[in-house]
Protein backbone atom coordinates (compact mmCIF):
# COMPACT_ATOMS: atom_id res chain seq x y z
CA UNK A 1 0.00 0.00 0.00
CA UNK A 2 1.68 3.33 -1.36
CA UNK A 3 1.82 6.47 1.18
CA UNK A 4 1.87 9.72 -0.74
CA UNK A 5 4.67 11.87 0.62
CA UNK A 6 5.21 15.72 1.02
CA UNK A 7 7.26 16.16 -2.08
CA UNK A 8 4.71 13.94 -4.48
CA UNK A 9 1.90 15.85 -2.96
CA UNK A 10 3.21 19.17 -4.25
CA UNK A 11 3.49 18.23 -7.81
CA UNK A 12 -0.73 17.39 -8.07
CA UNK A 13 -1.98 21.12 -8.54
CA UNK A 14 -5.39 19.73 -9.13
CA UNK A 15 -6.82 22.43 -7.39
CA UNK A 16 -5.72 25.24 -4.52
CA UNK A 17 -8.07 23.81 -2.48
CA UNK A 18 -8.02 20.04 -2.52
CA UNK A 19 -7.28 16.85 -4.11
CA UNK A 20 -9.90 15.70 -6.22
CA UNK A 21 -10.82 13.64 -9.69
CA UNK A 22 -10.56 9.89 -10.15
CA UNK A 23 -8.21 9.62 -7.85
CA UNK A 24 -9.71 11.30 -4.49
CA UNK A 25 -13.98 12.04 -5.15
CA UNK A 26 -16.87 12.72 -3.57
CA UNK A 27 -18.64 10.34 -1.28
CA UNK A 28 -22.36 9.02 -1.03
CA UNK A 29 -24.45 11.09 0.77
CA UNK A 30 -27.48 9.50 3.23
CA UNK A 31 -27.69 6.09 2.70
CA UNK A 32 -30.84 4.14 3.46
CA UNK A 33 -30.61 1.18 5.80
CA UNK A 34 -33.86 -0.47 6.79
CA UNK A 35 -35.67 2.93 6.68
CA UNK A 36 -33.67 4.99 8.14
CA UNK A 37 -30.36 5.93 7.04
CA UNK A 38 -26.68 5.85 7.93
CA UNK A 39 -24.20 8.68 7.22
CA UNK A 40 -20.61 7.85 5.77
CA UNK A 41 -17.64 7.65 8.07
CA UNK A 42 -16.11 10.49 6.39
CA UNK A 43 -12.73 12.67 7.18
CA UNK A 44 -11.39 15.67 5.40
CA UNK A 45 -7.89 17.20 6.25
CA UNK A 46 -5.10 19.01 4.91
CA UNK A 47 -2.45 16.76 3.22
CA UNK A 48 0.83 17.35 5.17
CA UNK A 49 2.82 21.00 5.10
CA UNK A 50 0.40 21.73 1.98
CA UNK A 51 -2.54 23.43 1.91
CA UNK A 52 -4.52 20.71 -0.18
CA UNK A 53 -7.66 19.14 1.34
CA UNK A 54 -7.89 15.22 0.87
CA UNK A 55 -10.80 13.47 1.96
CA UNK A 56 -11.42 9.89 2.80
CA UNK A 57 -11.26 7.44 5.33
CA UNK A 58 -9.33 7.90 8.30
CA UNK A 59 -6.32 5.62 9.90
CA UNK A 60 -3.36 6.63 12.10
CA UNK A 61 -0.25 3.61 12.64
CA UNK A 62 3.46 3.84 13.29
CA UNK A 63 5.73 3.21 10.31
CA UNK A 64 7.41 0.19 12.53
CA UNK A 65 6.71 -1.96 15.18
CA UNK A 66 9.19 -3.34 17.95
CA UNK A 67 8.16 -5.83 21.10
CA UNK A 68 9.29 -4.11 23.89
CA UNK A 69 8.53 -0.69 25.37
CA UNK A 70 12.70 0.15 25.67
CA UNK A 71 12.45 -0.73 21.64
CA UNK A 72 10.11 1.87 21.39
CA UNK A 73 12.13 4.28 24.02
CA UNK A 74 15.60 3.43 22.05
CA UNK A 75 13.86 4.11 19.07
CA UNK A 76 10.92 6.48 18.40
CA UNK A 77 8.70 5.56 15.74
CA UNK A 78 6.10 8.58 14.64
CA UNK A 79 3.04 8.17 14.55
CA UNK A 80 1.57 8.73 10.89
CA UNK A 81 -2.09 10.30 10.62
CA UNK A 82 -3.30 8.80 6.82
CA UNK A 83 -6.42 9.29 4.62
CA UNK A 84 -7.16 6.20 2.46
CA UNK A 85 -8.56 7.03 -0.92
CA UNK A 86 -10.14 4.38 -3.29
CA UNK A 87 -8.34 4.68 -6.95
CA UNK A 88 -9.77 3.92 -10.37
CA UNK A 89 -7.14 2.80 -12.60
CA UNK A 90 -8.38 1.86 -15.70
CA UNK A 91 -11.58 -0.28 -17.35
CA UNK A 92 -11.32 -3.61 -16.71
CA UNK A 93 -8.38 -3.22 -13.84
CA UNK A 94 -8.63 -3.64 -10.15
CA UNK A 95 -9.27 -0.27 -8.26
CA UNK A 96 -6.24 0.42 -5.69
CA UNK A 97 -6.19 2.26 -2.70
CA UNK A 98 -3.94 5.08 -2.05
CA UNK A 99 -2.91 6.69 1.43
CA UNK A 100 -2.07 10.11 2.10
CA UNK A 101 -0.30 11.66 4.84
CA UNK A 102 -2.27 14.20 6.95
CA UNK A 103 -1.67 17.25 9.50
CA UNK A 104 -3.82 15.75 12.20
CA UNK A 105 -4.70 19.13 13.22
CA UNK A 106 -6.79 19.74 10.42
CA UNK A 107 -8.97 16.76 10.40
CA UNK A 108 -12.30 17.27 10.04
CA UNK A 109 -15.53 15.08 10.26
CA UNK A 110 -18.42 14.63 7.38
CA UNK A 111 -21.55 15.21 9.23
CA UNK A 112 -23.41 13.22 6.67
CA UNK A 113 -26.01 16.40 5.55
CA UNK A 114 -25.68 18.43 3.04
CA UNK A 115 -26.44 22.53 3.08
CA UNK A 116 -29.40 23.49 0.86
CA UNK A 117 -27.35 24.46 -2.42
CA UNK A 118 -26.47 20.43 -2.30
CA UNK A 119 -22.61 20.98 -0.67
CA UNK A 120 -21.58 18.55 2.01
CA UNK A 121 -20.87 19.94 5.23
CA UNK A 122 -18.21 18.97 7.27
CA UNK A 123 -16.89 19.79 10.57
CA UNK A 124 -15.33 23.53 10.80
CA UNK A 125 -17.14 24.47 8.06
CA UNK A 126 -18.42 28.31 8.49
CA UNK A 127 -22.46 28.53 7.05
CA UNK A 128 -24.17 31.52 6.49
CA UNK A 129 -27.78 32.07 7.49
CA UNK A 130 -29.22 35.66 6.94
CA UNK A 131 -26.83 37.74 8.35
CA UNK A 132 -25.39 35.85 10.67
CA UNK A 133 -22.45 33.64 10.24
CA UNK A 134 -21.70 30.39 12.31
CA UNK A 135 -19.10 27.00 12.56
CA UNK A 136 -20.23 23.93 12.40
CA UNK A 137 -18.62 22.05 15.55
CA UNK A 138 -19.20 18.67 17.54
CA UNK A 139 -20.38 17.02 20.71
CA UNK A 140 -20.52 20.14 23.06
CA UNK A 141 -23.89 21.52 22.45
CA UNK A 142 -25.10 17.86 21.88
CA UNK A 143 -23.64 14.34 21.08
CA UNK A 144 -23.32 15.23 17.57
CA UNK A 145 -22.89 18.26 15.22
CA UNK A 146 -24.24 21.45 15.99
CA UNK A 147 -24.50 25.13 14.67
CA UNK A 148 -22.51 27.66 16.83
CA UNK A 149 -24.27 30.51 16.19
CA UNK A 150 -23.69 33.97 18.14
CA UNK A 151 -25.53 33.73 21.59
CA UNK A 152 -27.10 36.85 20.40
CA UNK A 153 -29.10 35.13 17.66
CA UNK A 154 -30.88 33.23 20.29
CA UNK A 155 -31.20 30.79 17.67
CA UNK A 156 -31.76 26.74 18.44
CA UNK A 157 -28.10 25.03 17.24
CA UNK A 158 -28.77 21.62 16.56
CA UNK A 159 -27.68 21.00 12.68
CA UNK A 160 -30.66 18.16 11.82
CA UNK A 161 -32.68 21.47 11.91
CA UNK A 162 -30.44 23.85 10.10
CA UNK A 163 -28.68 22.16 7.46
CA UNK A 164 -31.38 22.60 4.71
CA UNK A 165 -31.50 26.25 5.36
CA UNK A 166 -27.74 27.52 5.37
CA UNK A 167 -24.64 27.79 2.87
CA UNK A 168 -21.28 26.51 3.45
CA UNK A 169 -19.31 29.16 2.53
CA UNK A 170 -15.82 28.54 4.03
CA UNK A 171 -13.93 26.25 6.31
CA UNK A 172 -12.58 27.91 9.27
CA UNK A 173 -8.44 26.07 8.62
CA UNK A 174 -8.57 27.16 5.03
CA UNK A 175 -7.26 30.36 3.62
CA UNK A 176 -10.06 31.44 1.44
CA UNK A 177 -10.34 31.15 -2.26
CA UNK A 178 -10.74 35.31 -2.91
CA UNK A 179 -7.53 35.56 -0.96
CA UNK A 180 -5.51 33.55 -3.24
CA UNK A 181 -7.44 34.97 -6.17
CA UNK A 182 -5.85 38.52 -5.18
CA UNK A 183 -2.41 37.59 -4.36
CA UNK A 184 -1.99 35.95 -8.11
CA UNK A 185 1.13 36.52 -9.85
CA UNK A 186 2.04 35.93 -13.86
CA UNK A 187 5.29 35.19 -14.60
CA UNK A 188 7.27 36.32 -17.75
CA UNK A 189 6.24 33.65 -20.14
CA UNK A 190 2.25 34.01 -19.58
CA UNK A 191 2.15 30.97 -16.97
CA UNK A 192 -0.14 31.27 -14.13
CA UNK A 193 0.52 28.70 -11.26
CA UNK A 194 -2.34 26.93 -9.89
CA UNK A 195 -1.55 28.14 -6.32
CA UNK A 196 -2.10 31.31 -6.94
CA UNK A 197 -5.15 31.50 -9.36
CA UNK A 198 -6.82 29.03 -11.25
CA UNK A 199 -9.11 29.80 -14.50
CA UNK A 200 -12.61 30.34 -14.60
CA UNK A 201 -14.73 27.32 -14.48
CA UNK A 202 -14.97 24.72 -17.76
CA UNK A 203 -13.12 27.67 -19.86
CA UNK A 204 -10.10 25.52 -21.93
CA UNK A 205 -6.57 26.68 -21.52
CA UNK A 206 -3.28 25.56 -22.16
CA UNK A 207 -2.11 23.40 -19.16
CA UNK A 208 1.68 23.13 -18.00
CA UNK A 209 2.36 19.76 -16.31
CA UNK A 210 5.36 19.33 -13.48
CA UNK A 211 5.93 15.29 -15.03
CA UNK A 212 5.41 16.03 -18.51
CA UNK A 213 7.52 18.04 -20.71
CA UNK A 214 4.54 19.22 -23.58
CA UNK A 215 2.11 21.66 -22.58
CA UNK A 216 -1.68 20.27 -23.72
CA UNK A 217 -4.87 22.06 -23.87
CA UNK A 218 -8.01 21.34 -21.08
CA UNK A 219 -10.10 23.00 -18.30
CA UNK A 220 -10.60 22.85 -14.80
CA UNK A 221 -13.88 22.11 -13.93
CA UNK A 222 -15.44 23.06 -10.58
CA UNK A 223 -18.20 20.92 -9.34
CA UNK A 224 -20.00 21.90 -5.75
CA UNK A 225 -20.49 18.31 -4.84
CA UNK A 226 -17.82 16.57 -6.62
CA UNK A 227 -15.08 19.51 -6.12
CA UNK A 228 -12.33 20.80 -8.32
CA UNK A 229 -10.29 18.60 -11.45
CA UNK A 230 -7.82 19.10 -14.59
CA UNK A 231 -8.95 17.46 -17.54
CA UNK A 232 -7.71 16.83 -20.66
CA UNK A 233 -9.39 18.16 -23.68
CA UNK A 234 -13.26 16.99 -23.24
CA UNK A 235 -12.78 14.58 -21.30
CA UNK A 236 -15.25 13.81 -18.40
CA UNK A 237 -15.98 12.46 -14.98
CA UNK A 238 -13.21 9.88 -13.29
CA UNK A 239 -11.02 10.54 -16.19
CA UNK A 240 -9.19 13.79 -14.71
CA UNK A 241 -5.51 14.64 -15.30
CA UNK A 242 -4.31 13.14 -11.64
CA UNK A 243 -5.92 10.22 -12.79
CA UNK A 244 -3.76 9.66 -15.54
CA UNK A 245 -0.64 10.49 -13.17
CA UNK A 246 -0.27 14.09 -15.19
CA UNK A 247 0.43 16.73 -12.37
CA UNK A 248 -0.75 20.63 -13.23
CA UNK A 249 1.35 23.15 -12.05
CA UNK A 250 0.73 25.93 -14.08
CA UNK A 251 -1.35 27.12 -16.86
CA UNK A 252 -2.36 30.04 -19.06
CA UNK A 253 -4.95 31.48 -21.09
CA UNK A 254 -5.50 29.80 -24.97
CA UNK A 255 -4.42 32.65 -28.12
CA UNK A 256 -6.99 33.82 -30.39
CA UNK A 257 -7.13 31.35 -33.45
CA UNK A 258 -5.16 32.51 -36.46
CA UNK A 259 -6.85 35.08 -39.22
CA UNK A 260 -5.49 35.48 -42.29
CA UNK A 261 -6.92 38.66 -42.85
CA UNK A 262 -5.27 39.67 -39.01
CA UNK A 263 -2.05 38.96 -40.60
CA UNK A 264 -2.26 41.01 -43.58
CA UNK A 265 -3.88 44.43 -41.74
CA UNK A 266 -7.34 43.75 -43.08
Amino acid sequence: MEVIKQTEIERFGVDCNRVYGGKIRACNQRQERGGGWMRDILFQAKLKDTNYWVEGFYCSMRETAYCSKEDYKWHPVPLQHLIAVDEMTDWGMPNRLRLYEINPETLCQYTGLCDKNGKKIWENDIVQYGEYTAVVRHGKYTAGFYVDFPEETNYRKDLGYWYKKVSVIGNVLEDTKGNRLESHTVSESGWIQVTERLPENDDYVLMSFENFSLPLVGRYVDDEKLGGAWYLGDCFDEDTCLANDLFVNAWMPLPKPYREDEEDGK
